[in-house]
């Protein structure tokens, strides 16, 4: 069985509306993708505007259309949402909860009839008295809107069939108006208006087809005052009303309009063009009557699928092709000219064509170098797990330490200027003077020759140090006693904690000491003595549940309690399973969710969540490492952090209400503390290989990617480990001396640490490069970068003629041709077996053998019988072929006669995108339908005719059209530990909509068949957003067939599992229980592992 898990989000914004949702004074974005959500602009004038994620809600359905609306007598909009499928739903807000309401769901799906041409258009009346939607060939749904009530009680109108319908609702009473563009058999396109009579359920002519441009794509509608529409084409915008004699011209320079934004509630519009062009559309008035139309050209932005005014000059592009951007509209600026601002960027990986994993540091951890984006925004994105860290500093000789703290010049200062640093029988202390440290000697009574148990600043300019024999108050400057309170002989301090004024510390046989620091006084407030030994303690205010407590982790009994201050009472006390002991203990708030975390001596951490009552509850557990923990706050960007520094560095994070962790990408950390210095802001000092390092670390995440801009599109991308480069074919466009416009194909030559062009090969006009691999062939060492090109010219349906070109990267890592193969056709894929070069070429197979006698490539052997053998994918002898139409087939290579044979092929008619060999037995396939399916070799039937059929042996609906599979992991390589998970991971793939997946294999049967009973547990307690069925949205469909998922477990579905609470928790567990019976009896703890060990694939 198979497991498919989303690793990084589609985060291409096809389109975004403004609404006020949350709040009648709320401005709200909704953004759609894949997956919806809001993010919110706050309200105050006062204050810098900025976007805010209020809720990302996952939606079991593409979602087709979306906008908001408002009823009469709501203070709030509603959002309407129609997916794919013709599934429907209006969704309101609801401010107790935050969380999503549906008011109304239907479905208006129809199997027998044929969806629209054009796609799905959605649209609403102006005024809110009616939604239409456009989702058949044929039929113009009306849902009329009365009053508050919502329904989603619909009626069909007819329109002629042969039109190709773009709509928009215009406002004019008394009846909406609906402007249809449409076009005929010559291709003329006209704009015709209706009226809809919705008590009548009819549909009547307001104005005869109106011929527009024959460029017109987009329409407009005005507001009352013109009341009409634009229609805006490539060369001219028109404003159509019937208060006008006539319609309004206006001439533009030719470019494809793309998107609109009405600017407030005037007459002005923003458009974005296919380039990026943002322009102001006006509408001039002269005594009360529309006059002229006025466009003007505003800035640059990416390119826009959809532009939304916001408010205050705000305006939020989104995009498919680049990162969305949010821009400030500002005055002309007089010395650049600019009236853009950019304030912040939305990362998108969309279209990913193509991607490579590798190694390049050959540390086990390998990452995706993906080709991003199109045109002007295209680029290379690299994409890794974990968080990286810039090293801006080090000091050596740092064996043997034991604690690190920084410190302020003065307690109100900003930043910190010295570094504390304990060791076995002494401290000593750093300064940061300038750009460098330097040790300090004139430490007046700080305690240099013992070792720092805790060292801080506190209020007044003054400092706490604790040791073993004592706790000492000392002034920054001179570092003289203000007071301090020696241990008797023979007792010594364990541990310590500090928070602002109280400082708490446990001494040998369970004794814990409260002080406090006030008036120039160390003053004990309370002693308690537990009957076992302390292991670890922590003191924090716990800002949401306005208390302070204390956490206390002991020895003999592996106990944690958390106990109140300042009386120092228990709360509760909690048995930890297990015979490891609490080696460090935190109480920290993440984004105002209190919680406890536990770190054992083996590696493993425990988190509670802290309940309103104090209670802790939710226990969890995970395994980080394989030393013990030290936990540690920091803060990034404003959001609260942890790390946890061991021999396997991990940063603890909130996102969605759920911990996450991810991994540092630093071999060993032992001791790690904040150190916000002028230097470096938000830095971090760390004991790492002996030595304490001063570095920054990356934006907080689970996934981290870095762009390289290159401005034209990226197509294909091979890796070089010989030159360490990249092989990146790109396409731009140029004008051609005879005035056609052509896409010119080039092979560029990237660094493989810094990523700068190195060198560049352009190819011939109309030559389209297709494949890329780097390849060693038979009897020569060389690594080659190999090129497939096949010549797209406008007068040939398809390619005919092509090149193989074979480069060699020289020792001036510069790129030349070696040698030129002409085929015929295009070569579309490129694998290598056994030193040869395997070819898919239109509708053939070719193996190629390199001759390194004459350098030239020499024809062995040809496969046929394919339709357009789109993409290869190899393992070992075996050749799995994705063809255009006919599926899947299996080739095996002869190494004797250098030839290929069939042994198996899928008997189904698929439309194929992708393929790849999971092992010698199971291939996966993706279909442009959007679903995977794994087929196997039947090896075992009796019959010829059986074994040369590929058996179905899973289906699944992903919602991406994939573009590519690889082999790999973004974890780190096989151990005997990542072997040891519930599941394996195979295959990384990527989408058109930006989305990166992970398949893996189940080992296990028992393992499988838990999971699949976690399934559909799951299935029944995680609702899909307005009652949309998580079996319907995975359902395998294609044109002729619909099945029903089977033999790929959603992983998407059972991480979920982990943000349920625990009633809900034990409810699931319950199901499950009863149902699975195995060698091993399933408990919740072994089945929160299972599913936390899952997570740790991705």
């Amino acid at each position: 069985m198979l497991y498919h898990v989303t690793a990084h989000k589609p985060d291409s914004v096809s389109s975004a509306i403004r609404a006020n949702f949350t709040s009648a004074s709320d401005i709200n974005l909704i953004v759609r993708m894949t997956d919806e959500f809001s993010t919110n602009i706050d309200s105050n004038p006062t204050v810098r505007k900025s976007l805010r994620l209020i809720t990302d809600v996952p939606i079991y359905g593409r979602i087709a259309c979306i906008h908001a609306f408002r009823p009469e007598h709501r203070d709030t909009d509603l959002i309407f949402v129609s997916t794919e499928r013709g599934s429907v739903i209006v969704l309101s807000f609801d401010q107790q909860t935050q969380r999503l309401v549906p008011e109304a769901t239907g479905d208006f799906n129809d199997p027998s009839s044929r969806l629209a041409d054009p796609g799905q258009i959605g649209l609403v009346d102006p005024q809110n008295r009616m939604i239409g939607l456009h989702i058949h060939q044929g039929n113009f749904k009306i849902i009329p809107m009365f009053h508050s009530q919502i329904s989603l009680s619909s009626w069909n109108l007819l329109v002629n069939s042969s039109q190709s319908i773009k709509g928009k609702g215009v406002a004019r009473p008394p009846h909406p108006t609906l402007a249809v563009l449409h076009m005929d058999s010559k291709e003329s396109r006209y704009v015709t208006q209706y009226e809809v009579v919705i008590k009548e359920k009819a549909l009547v002519l307001k104005s005869a087809a109106t011929k527009v441009e024959n460029g017109s794509s987009l329409l407009i509608p005005v507001p009352l005052a013109a009341g009409g529409v634009l229609v805006v084409g490539e060369q001219s915008i028109a404003l159509h009303s019937p208060s006008l004699q006539k319609p309004i011209m206006l001439s533009i320079k030719a470019t494809l309009i793309k998107c609109f934004n009405q600017v407030d509630v005037g007459f002005r519009y923003l458009l974005g063009d296919y380039e990026g062009q943002l322009y102001i559309l006006a509408i001039i008035f002269a005594n009360g009557t529309a006059r002229e139309l006025k466009m003007t050209p505003v800035g640059q932005t990416v390119q826009a699928s959809s532009l939304t005014y916001l408010t205050d000059g705000y305006l939020f592009v989104a995009s498919h092709f680049g990162d969305s951007e949010l821009y400030l509209i500002v005055p002309e600026d007089a010395n650049t000219g600019n009236v853009l601002t950019l304030c912040k960027t939305f990362s998108n990986l969309a279209p990913i064509s193509d991607f490579c994993v590798v190694d390049i540091e050959k540390q086990g951890q390998a990452q995706i170098v993906a080709c991003s984006g199109a045109q002007r925004d295209g680029s290379i994105r690299i994409i890794r797990n974990g968080i990286g860290v810039e090293e801006i500093g080090q000091l050596d000789d740092m064996e043997e330490l034991t604690g690190v703290w920084a410190l302020k010049p003065y307690s109100a200062a900003r930043h910190d200027n010295v570094l504390v640093l304990s060791f076995i029988g002494e401290t000593r202390l750093q300064k940061l003077d300038g750009d460098s440290m330097a040790e300090m000697d004139m430490l007046g009574n700080f305690k240099t020759a013992e070792r720092t148990l805790w060292c801080q600043n506190l209020s007044s300019d003054m400092v706490v140090q604790i040791t073993s024999q004592s706790i000492t108050i000392l002034t920054i400057e001179g570092w003289t006693t203000v007071a301090e309170w020696c241990f008797d002989l023979g007792a010594s301090v364990t541990h310590a904690s500090v928070y602002q004024n109280m400082i708490l510390v446990s001494l040998g046989g369970g004794m814990i000491h409260l002080f406090e620091f006030n008036d120039r006084e160390l003053v004990m407030k309370r002693s308690i003595q537990i009957q076992v030994e302390v292991s670890c303690l922590h003191i924090c205010k716990m800002e949401e549940l306005n208390v302070c407590l204390c956490a206390v982790g002991c020895w003999e009994d592996n106990s944690v309690r958390l106990l109140k201050i300042p009386d120092l009472s228990e709360i509760q006390k909690e048995i930890l399973p297990g015979d490891t002991i609490p080696r460090s203990i935190l109480l920290v708030e993440f984004d105002n969710l209190p919680y406890l975390l536990v770190s054992l001596g083996d590696g493993q951490l425990f988190n509670f969540r802290i309940g309103k009552s104090l209670k802790l509850a939710d226990r969890k557990k995970i395994t980080l490492a394989t030393q013990p923990i030290t936990l540690r706050t920091f803060q990034s960007h404003g959001r609260t952090h942890v790390f946890a520094a061991s021999d396997r560095p991990t940063v603890i994070f909130v996102k969605s209400g759920q911990l996450l962790y991810s991994n540092v990408n630093v071999r060993e950390i032992s001791h790690v503390s904040p150190f916000n210095s002028h230097m470096a802001e938000g830095a971090l000092a760390f004991a790492s290989d002996g030595a304490l390092k001063i570095g920054t670390i990356e934006t907080v995440q689970k996934l981290h990617i870095k762009t390289i801009k290159l401005g034209e599109t990226p197509r294909r991308i091979a890796y070089h480990d010989v030159s360490h480069t990249f092989g990146v074919l790109t396409v731009f466009s140029r004008n051609l001396p005879n005035g056609d416009l052509a896409d010119i194909s080039c092979l560029r030559l990237l660094d493989g640490q810094g990523y700068e062009v190195l060198d560049s090969i352009e190819l011939q006009p109309f030559e389209i490069a297709s494949s890329l691999i780097t390849i060693r062939f038979t009897d020569d060492d060389t690594l080659y970068y190999t090129v497939g090109t096949g010549f797209a010219f406008p007068h040939e349906d398809e390619p005919v003629r092509g090149r193989i070109l074979v480069f060699k990267v020289n020792d001036m890592r510069l790129l030349q041709l070696v040698h030129e193969y002409d085929i015929r056709g295009s070569a579309y894929s490129f694998v290598s077996v056994h030193g040869r070069l395997v070819a898919g070429v239109n509708s053939n197979v070719m193996v190629l053998r390199w001759n390194s006698d004459t350098s030239l490539l020499e024809l062995q052997s040809m496969n046929h019988g394919h339709v357009l053998a789109l993409s290869l994918a190899v393992r070992g002898d075996f050749i799995l072929v994705a063809d255009l139409i006919k599926s899947i087939t299996l080739l095996q290579f002869d190494l004797a006669t250098d030839s290929l044979k069939e042994l198996a092929y899928d008997a189904d008619s698929n439309w194929m995108t992708a393929a790849e060999l999971i092992d010698d037995d199971t291939f996966l396939g993706a279909d442009s339908s959007m679903n995977i399916f794994a087929l196997s070799k039947q090896g075992d039937q009796v019959s010829e005719e059986e074994r040369q059929r590929l058996r179905p042996k899973g289906w699944f609906h992903t919602g991406e059209l994939i573009n590519r599979f690889r082999k790999g992991s973004l974890t780190l390589h096989a151990t005997d530990e990542t072997l040891a998970l519930p599941a394996i991971p195979e295959i990384l793939y990527c989408t058109v909509h930006g989305a990166i997946g992970v398949v893996a294999r189940i080992p296990s049967d028992e393992t499988a068949k838990i999971l699949s009973t976690l399934q559909e547990a799951l299935k029944s307690v995680v609702q899909g957003v307005g009652g949309l069925i998580h079996s319907d949205w995975r359902r395998y469909r294609t044109e002729r067939r619909s099945i029903k998922s089977a033999g790929i477990i959603d992983g998407d579905l059972i991480e979920s599992f982990l943000e349920l609470d625990r009633s809900m928790q034990d409810h699931v567990f319950t199901q499950v229980a009863t149902q699975v019976a195995g060698s091993t009896p399933v408990t919740l703890e072994t089945l929160t592992k299972m599913v936390e060990d899952l997570t740790r694939i991705h």
